[in-house]
């Protein structure tokens, strides 16, 4: 593996991103592509399918977190790590079927101690994640002492908006202004806090394809850090 650690924005907030994560990433696109098939749920934001992942891979990315980026996480010594979710995934939603929330940046969750983390296993025609700070508020990631300000700002927005195009995040808008992101590559993984204002830049020209071997496939994974 190689690791980089990235400060994204003026709130300098780390993103580490790690090439080569699996020696053997085919296994993931052969898991991916034979048995349950991947589905939608209903009660899930992500513009597409998803089919959960075998408890051995969420757990290899636990130990990476805890024996390699505790320091850049904050994280302390005696933390353990839990997975929320860990779920292979494909954009295939049409833009023209998006909800509204989902044209728009949007963070995980209000708290500090979940991580995100995206495994490319597509290549990079088929686009990274971005990072971003919404105009008004000023901010760059959503905290539980932020959310009481910036989720009536931006509903406000909406619903003063004459027209929330349907069409996924791509670069500055009205709203939001990107403050960096990272390529997909292939067997690439992406580490960063839930809370952080993020979308994936998913390029419905390149197709949105049921397809694992020619889809947007991710391996996307919540790991939630403390004392349990």
């Amino acid at each position: 593996m190689t690791i980089e650690v990235l400060f994204i924005g003026r709130e300098k907030h780390p993103v580490v991103v790690l090439d080569q994560v699996l020696a053997n990433p085919e296994n993931l696109l052969t898991y991916a592509a034979g048995g349950d098939a991947f589905c939608t749920t209903p009660s899930d934001y992500y513009p597409g399918v998803r089919k959960e992942i075998p408890k051995q891979y969420s757990d290899l990315l636990c130990q990476l977190v805890l024996e390699n980026f505790a320091e850049v996480f904050a994280v302390s010594s005696d933390s353990q790590a839990r997975v929320n979710l860990s779920a292979l995934s494909m954009a295939t939603t049409p833009e023209e079927k998006l909800r509204p929330i989902q044209s728009l940046p949007h963070f995980d969750t209000s708290q500090n101690s979940q991580l995100a983390v995206v495994h490319y296993l597509c290549s990079e025609s088929h686009g990274g994640t971005s990072f971003f700070r919404h105009r008004k508020t000023g901010f760059e990631a959503i905290t539980e002492d932020r959310i009481q300000r910036y989720a009536p700002a931006l509903k406000d927005e909406v619903i003063n908006a004459r027209f929330l195009g349907q069409e996924y995040v791509n670069g500055d808008s009205e709203w939001f202004e990107r403050t960096g992101g990272v390529c997909a590559k292939f067997n690439r993984a992406i580490f960063y806090r839930g809370n952080i204002l993020h979308s994936g830049d998913i390029r419905p020209e390149m197709g949105l394809s049921s397809e694992p071997e020619q889809g947007r496939l991710t391996a996307n994974t919540f790991i939630q850090l403390g004392s349990f």
